[in-house]
């Protein structure tokens, strides 16, 4: 490929000096013979000195480019080598922690976990009496109630003119506040 390179500006050249050669006749004068002759060898060297620089620089920018080539193969390589081991480091502390969830499983049936599990059952607990608070409870009492707190359900009352005068209280039996009671009562007809 090289010689091509320096063949292709030697036969150009040659072209020249046999078209030269041919019009040797036309060019009486002596001067304007050595003018052209000189011109085909000034051209010749310097078709030669352009080819061998340029075969030089391409040299060069070959050397170069395998340079690179080179340095991104070892880049891809180390690449792979990297994810290949960080894949392995991963697939390994996978199984460790899996292994870790596994004998936290196991534990459960420990003291220690079932005093947490106590205390989280306990937190539930008051969140859900937060969520659903207690109720006050009322009951309707006659007269006083009886001396233990309980209500009086059942009373005698005497009768005076056909009027029966009925003393009851609402009473709280619990130690919440009642919020907006309501109550009715109906009295039958007999």
């Amino acid at each position: 490929m090289i010689l091509l390179n320096y063949i292709l500006p030697a036969a150009a050249v040659v072209l020249a000096l046999i078209y030269f050669a041919k019009d040797w006749k036309d060019l009486r004068k002596s001067w304007r013979r050595l003018v052209v002759l000189g011109l085909i060898i000034l051209i010749e060297i310097g078709g030669i000195f352009n080819t061998h620089y340029t075969n030089k620089k391409i040299d060069r920018q070959h050397d170069e480019d395998q340079k690179r080539i080179a340095g991104l193969k070892e880049a891809v390589e180390t690449a792979n080598k990297n994810q290949k081991d960080n894949t392995t480091q991963f697939t390994n502390a996978f199984g460790k922690l899996s292994q870790k969830v596994s004998n936290l499983q196991s534990q459960v049936k420990t003291v220690g976990l079932r005093e947490e599990a106590d205390k989280l059952k306990a937190e539930l607990a008051s969140t859900q009496k937060a969520l659903n608070p207690p109720k006050a409870i009322l009951a309707l009492t006659f007269a006083v109630p009886n001396h233990d707190g309980t209500p009086l359900r059942r009373i005698t009352l005497p009768v005076k003119n056909d009027v029966v005068h009925v003393e009851f209280f609402i009473m709280n039996t619990t130690l919440i506040s009642a919020q907006k009671p309501e109550f009715m009562i109906q009295i039958c007809e007999v």
